[in-house]
């Protein structure tokens, strides 16, 4: 079982890299809007 400063960590660094990931997908999207429908969605 995970200790709580484990998740802690775990939830801080999805905190972190989350809004990131998104905005790379929305300026991936924006930079190619046709290969942009065809990928999975968020």
């Amino acid at each position: 079982m995970p200790t709580s400063r484990t998740w802690s960590y775990m939830l801080s660094y999805i905190d972190a890299t989350v809004p990131e990931r998104i905005l790379q997908v929305i300026t991936y999207r924006c930079q190619s809007p046709r290969r942009g429908l065809t990928r999975e969605h968020i």
